[in-house]
């Protein structure tokens, strides 16, 4: 249930070129994006030596501040009793 509802407003919070866990994205569109950007490279000699960086060094949650993250879950909008549930979740873990 908490996954359904948050769901409903993942794709105007994350970022269009973060695809991991928001529903309908997939990793087809990174692919896409950078076969595109290496495309460019190749016609332009100036970018011969271009070099493109996917990089994940860890997961959000793993380092948020939680107390900030329920606050900006509140500011964007999600409902108090959410909120809870996402507390009553986390609480005790690290």
């Amino acid at each position: 249930m908490l996954e359904t509802r948050a769901c409903t407003k993942l794709h105007g919070i994350i970022h269009p070129h973060q695809n991991g866990f928001v529903p309908y994205r997939t990793i087809h569109a990174t692919v896409d994006l950078f076969t595109a950007a290496q495309k460019v490279a190749m016609q332009d000699p100036a970018m011969a030596t271009a070099l493109a960086l996917l990089l994940d060094f860890c997961k959000a949650y793993d380092s948020v501040d939680r107390a900030f993250m329920y606050e900006v879950l509140l500011w964007l909008g999600f409902p108090v009793e959410f909120v809870k549930a996402m507390r009553g979740l986390h609480d005790g873990t690290r």
